[in-house]
């Protein structure tokens, strides 16, 4: 009897991860379709804007041109069922697109030079400075780990690289072959 029970919770749970196995595939499904509905009607739209007037407005439009490779790559890498990559080219556009937003003016600004450094506190000032290398330290952790990704997507066929170089020749200030060598020397 004891046999039979364990069986049937067995088989229970077995048929519960099946389900959830299924509707994680349809959510990330539905994500996914939603997200290139979403993309394309926004690169739609810029097209349809009109011709761009400022330096900056230039950059940006080609900068968006040049990432509808890597947008096009995504579909690629979903419909064959590699979301490790599908992951790595979001990534990859997200960080791309948040280094070209850079490029639009800010109205806001902060201004440091009134700051009397005399005043500061010693004690505060070694706080800062741990904080300080702290940070740079997880950049580079973060960069080092966002170059495998980059790798990762090479191997696959999307020349991230090229897009990076075409990218900061266009005038944004993204990833580029220092900070890759950096991040990988600093290993």
């Amino acid at each position: 009897m004891k046999i039979l029970k364990i069986l049937f919770i067995f088989f229970f749970f077995q048929s519960s991860f099946v389900i959830a196995d299924d509707n994680f595939d349809k959510d990330i499904g539905k994500a996914f379709k939603e997200f290139t509905k979403k993309i394309d009607k926004q690169l739609n739209k810029s097209k349809k804007l009109p011709k761009a007037e400022t330096t900056e407005s230039e950059i940006i439009d080609k900068a968006i041109k040049e990432l509808e490779v890597a947008k096009d790559f995504i579909n690629e890498t979903y419909k064959s069922g590699d979301l490790a990559n599908t992951e790595n080219t979001l990534d990859f556009i997200t960080r791309s697109i948040s280094d070209i937003e850079k490029l639009i003016p800010q109205e806001l600004s902060s201004d440091m030079s009134g700051i009397d450094m005399q005043s500061v506190n010693p004690d505060d000032i070694k706080k800062i400075k741990q904080v300080t290398d702290s940070m740079k330290l997880s950049k580079n952790k973060k960069l080092a780990e966002f170059v495998e990704k980059l790798d990762s997507l090479s191997n696959q066929g999307l020349n991230v690289y090229s897009i990076s170089y075409n990218l900061n020749n266009l005038g944004v200030d993204t990833i580029n072959f220092s900070e890759i060598i950096n991040s990988i020397n600093s290993d």
